[in-house]
């Protein structure tokens, strides 16, 4: 069980703490830290930097699951195990590739302003969040495609962390401006938890 364990896991959730943490510096100085902000700002309510259910889950949730995969990934690059440069390399481009396009809709759809969309355009704070999330879910995706068998404690703190993040990051912002649950984010979301149950199973019940 690595969790904390070891100085590259608490380098990698210190270093995405922080990454929040300018985030939330940034969107106050764009003024849309707030909902007050927002409102003086816009003449609207929005989705500011504090009103958004994901970014209590990036402060809190996926530095911890961010840690764990990062110090697998570093663990078994330096035990010289095979986990491949061009599967690593297709993984953080997909990744990229996710974060990209999702930034992109949220600035085409969200009617809003808020933190990271304000005005259909991305934002400081926004681009720092495009960071952050291309990194995470890179970590994530190695994690669950890129590194052979982890440790069975781990991989269900990870599901665990990962499974209460989903609704919370996805569903809740939506809900959050329109009072309302979107049903495209609560299939995406129900979509999600039946993969990471399935990934659990298949490796670790039915194997």
């Amino acid at each position: 069980m690595i969790i904390f364990g070891t100085l590259v896991s608490v380098w990698m959730w210190v270093s995405l703490v922080a990454l929040v943490i300018l985030q939330g510096i940034v969107s106050y100085k764009e003024k849309t830290c707030t909902t007050r902000q927002i409102q003086l700002e816009h003449g609207t309510d929005g989705l500011s930097f504090w009103r958004h259910g994901g970014t209590y889950g990036d402060l809190i949730i996926l530095p911890i699951v961010s840690g764990i995969a990062y110090s697998y990934l570093i663990d078994h690059i330096n035990n010289s195990y095979d986990i491949g440069s061009e599967r690593m390399f297709n993984i953080a481009l997909l990744s990229m590739a996710i974060t990209v396009v999702m930034h992109i809709i949220w600035a085409k759809t969200q009617t809003l302003p808020g933190h990271i969309i304000a005005n259909n355009k991305i934002t400081m704070a926004g681009l720092i969040h495009l960071g952050f999330m291309w990194l995470t879910l890179t970590l994530i995706l190695m994690f669950y495609f890129g590194i052979p068998m982890a440790d069975v404690i781990d991989a269900k703190i990870i599901s665990v962390l990962l499974a209460i993040f989903l609704p919370i990051g996805i569903i809740q912002p939506g809900y959050a401006m329109n009072k309302r649950f979107d049903v495209s984010a609560v299939l995406l979301t129900l979509i999600l938890e039946i993969a990471i149950v399935w990934w659990n199973l298949s490796n670790y019940i039915w194997s």
